[in-house]
């Protein structure tokens, strides 16, 4: 297990870049096993990082870098990692969800409310589970080294896939549900960096408008449970809706022996 604290001038470089990069080590799954430190991350995506973040995250172990953007997100921030690093790309297309049919590009993200939140997670997990076993099986198999999961602003995908992951090995809803909401620390720097490279885009936007944008850029306690409660409900719980694919069953089984420790 990575010593937390010796990986902390680290983490807090990293983070200088992706605000929302953090260790998903630390939490309890079960009675007397807890989620190892230095094994899995996840991020906003990594698009400013420079030379001093890549240095850090080699200085952590990372070795794989697992994006859920799309092509259309990757080309517009860009998705060049570091000589070393492997990127496997599992997109989403949230946009193609059915809550989206009938959005034009105009309405988002200023007239998107909760309720649209609410119902587009509800949707990622109905419509997008293939993609989620396929985040558990990429990231089994990046088990001998630290691995990083991100997409935007890793907070929606990432949030979800995270949730679903911890939630399969054991660890409490509540603990799953604090670890999203972490996402909220980090989304006012992540807005400033971008309306910061695309000063021309945010010109004409109001006051009104960014209080309209508000339900997008929040890590809503509503939107995890929603999602949550949607896999209890129709798939029987995360470890069945994952489980349903041979192989990230096994990469479950494969999680439970190489990212959960005894605790102290």
């Amino acid at each position: 297990m990575n010593d937390m604290n010796s990986d902390s001038e680290q983490i807090e470089m990293v983070r200088a870049a992706a605000p929302n990069f953090r260790d998903l080590g630390g939490y309890a799954a079960g009675v007397d096993l807890v989620t190892r430190s230095g094994c899995i991350y996840r991020s906003s995506d990594l698009s400013r990082c420079g030379a001093p973040q890549w240095d850090a995250l080699r200085e952590l172990g990372l070795q794989t870098v697992i994006d859920l953007r799309d092509a259309n997100e990757v080309h517009e921030s860009g998705g060049e990692l570091s000589p070393g690093i492997e990127r496997i790309a599992i997109e989403f297309h949230p946009s193609q969800l059915p809550c989206a049919q009938g959005k034009s590009p105009a309405e988002a993200p200023y007239a998107l409310d909760a309720d649209f939140m609410i119902d587009m997670y509800r949707d990622l997990v109905r419509h997008r589970q293939a993609q989620f076993q396929q985040v558990v099986v990429h990231v089994a198999r990046a088990a001998s080294g630290p691995v990083l999961l991100h997409c935007t602003a890793g907070k929606d995908r990432t949030g979800i896939a995270v949730a679903l992951l911890l939630e399969a090995i054991g660890v409490g809803r509540d603990q799953v549900v604090a670890d999203y909401l972490q996402s909220n620390a980090a989304m006012q720097a992540i807005v400033a960096a971008r309306r910061a490279a695309r000063p021309d885009a945010d010109a004409s936007h109001t006051a009104a408008d960014a209080q309209r944008a508000m339900p997008l850029l929040l890590a809503d306690e509503r939107y995890i449970r929603a999602a949550l409660e949607t896999v209890d409900a129709e798939f029987d719980g995360a470890l069945a809706y994952l489980s349903s694919d041979s192989e990230a069953r096994r990469g479950i089984d494969a999680l439970r022996a190489s990212w959960l420790g005894e605790g102290e």
